[in-house]
């Protein structure tokens, strides 16, 4: 099953995350994205009455973290060259990023 989504409304989406696609691109993620939202549309029809209820912890035995802990790497000083002599604008000794909370 495809959900109804147009190609405007991919088109917005992609302006918000500011990225920018080929026509040709564009339809294949309308047709992509559709098929997406028509798999949930099916999900959200299911039967789940007679299923298990269950918690996350069920998942984890005494609470343990099953993850790898959290490891700082400085990057290496040739890298931070690198990508400071490739970002768009600089202040100074400041990489300066456009603002993503309003619009152009």
């Amino acid at each position: 099953m495809s959900k109804s989504i147009t190609i405007e409304e991919v088109k917005y989406t992609a302006e918000l995350a500011r990225l920018e696609f080929s026509d040709e691109k564009l339809e294949k993620m309308t047709k992509d994205l559709g098929d997406i939202l028509g798999y949930f549309e099916d999900l959200a029809e299911a039967d789940t009455s007679q299923d298990v209820k269950i918690n996350h912890y069920d998942f984890i035995s005494e609470r343990k973290n099953h993850f790898r802990e959290d490891e700082v790497v400085p990057a290496e000083e040739k890298t931070k060259e690198i990508i400071k002599d490739n970002f768009p604008e600089k202040q100074g000794e400041l990489l300066a990023v456009k603002s993503i909370l309003t619009k152009k």
